[in-house]
């Protein structure tokens, strides 16, 4: 009795082999479908883990493979030892007899590192590089007992201390760091491969008329800089990189700004300085305003209308004033931010102020007049359009333009109106 007992344990214990294991199976029926206990697999690198081939069905031979490539191994017995890259790695089982018929589960392997690079960029940090210039990068793996890594690049070159070499043109280099420990951690970093000096210039033109300013800034190695010595070769520029027309020049002016600390670093723009310009104002869904400037009678109060177009100033201003048969009015920053029934509202302007400039233009219908307060001299940025003849104005505000096209659209705007572009032309 004792014999026949042994002989049956024997035998269950080839059957549980061939169904877990690599060895020839014992027993009956037709494997329907295989799976793996456990689904996933979590592992740290390296780690070893028993893994069972579940059969549906019945028994057969099964094989074993890691189906992803350097991602460890596993023995005909199921056990699968982790690679020692952090990652995720398919493992599975298969009938030996028919490998169609198969079960897959994914090992992942954390080894709970995490690399960082100093500098770093990020969607509010640049990181600059000048053309030909060095970066020193350092890299910290912590959890690791080593902060050793590995360095590479897209372009330019990185030495095995993380001092990255930019190439000698434009472009962007990413720079990796890889932990030793853990190849499957490492981290990036963005360089952008800029100019070593260079002059940033938002303007929508690079033409302006007599009395006309454009600002500008210098950046070093992509980062705006007072480290610049700036020169023009006419008008005069402060420290800062605002440039005026001088009140006669016409013609091109050449503005430049060199490193205080290498003078052969230096980079120039130019500007067109033209006898007039037209401005056009376009406004959402109404239309085109085109102005006619008059220079020749009110040079500054002209100067400083198209310098504020060329920066932009008044895109997304609303109009915020109109009486009828009186005037419609915009120019007022404010607008941008806060409601239009603020009483805030009127009150903004361009953080400076410019002097009245007294001539025998008239307040005729579809004259251009700059509004101001109380003062003569409190004028900035806010203009006004004359819906009618206004000669009870004439002599207390300046007059120094009219619409040359776009009367019909003046006639519709109303209160709310929005500026989408305002830009300089040519008349």
């Amino acid at each position: 009795m004792r014999s026949l007992f042994w002989a049956f344990f024997c035998l269950l214990t080839l059957c549980v082999l061939g169904c877990a294991g690599g060895g020839v199976s014992v027993g009956s029926g037709t494997v329907n479908a295989l799976s793996i206990n456990p689904n996933p697999v979590h592992l740290k690198p390296k780690e070893k883990i028993q893994l069972t081939a579940i059969l549906n069905g019945g028994t057969a031979p099964i094989t074993w493979t890691v189906n992803t490539a350097n991602g460890g191994t596993i023995s005909q017995e199921g056990i699968y030892t982790a690679p020692a890259a952090s990652g995720s790695y398919e493992i599975q089982v298969a009938l030996t007899s028919d490998p169609s018929k198969l079960g897959k589960t994914t090992a992942i392997i954390d080894s709970g590192y995490t690399v960082s690079i100093t500098p770093s960029s990020s969607s509010s940090t640049k990181v600059y590089a000048a053309f030909g210039g060095t970066l020193q990068l350092s890299a910290k793996v912590t959890g690791a007992s080593s902060d050793a890594v590995t360095w590479s690049t897209t372009n330019g070159a990185v030495d095995a201390n993380g001092l990255f070499t930019a190439p000698t043109s434009a472009g962007t280099a990413v720079v990796t760091a890889t932990s030793v420990a853990d190849p499957g951690k490492s981290s990036t970093v963005t360089i952008d491969i800029v100019p070593p000096v260079s002059i940033e210039n938002d303007n929508a033109s690079n033409t302006t008329i007599p009395m006309g300013y454009f600002k500008y800034k210098a950046l070093v190695t992509g980062v705006e800089s007072s480290d610049v010595d700036w020169t023009a070769t006419s008008g005069t520029i402060d420290t800062t990189g605002k440039w005026t027309a001088d009140a006669s020049y016409l013609g091109n002016v050449t503005i430049t700004a060199t490193s205080k600390t290498d003078s052969s670093k230096s980079d120039s723009v130019t500007v067109n300085v033209v006898s007039n310009l037209n401005v056009r104002f376009s406004f959402l869904n109404q239309g085109d305003v085109v102005f006619a400037l008059r220079p020749d009678k009110a040079p500054n109060t002209c100067a400083n209308l198209v310098s504020l177009a060329n920066a932009k100033f008044y895109d997304g201003i609303y109009v915020h004033r109109y009486e009828a048969g009186f005037v419609v009015q915009w120019g007022d920053p404010l607008t941008k931010t806060l409601p239009l029934t603020d009483p805030s509202i009127g009150t903004g302007g361009p953080g400076y102020t410019i002097d009245f400039e007294a001539n025998d233009l008239l307040h005729l219908k579809y004259a251009l007049g700059m509004a101001r307060s109380s003062g003569l001299n409190t004028a900035g940025s806010q203009i006004y359009v004359c819906l009618d003849d206004l000669p009870s104005l004439d002599g207390n505000y300046v007059v120094f333009g009219s619409v040359a096209s776009g009367t019909s659209v003046v006639d519709v705007l109303r209160v709310g109106d929005k500026i989408t572009t305002a830009r300089t032309e040519a008349p």
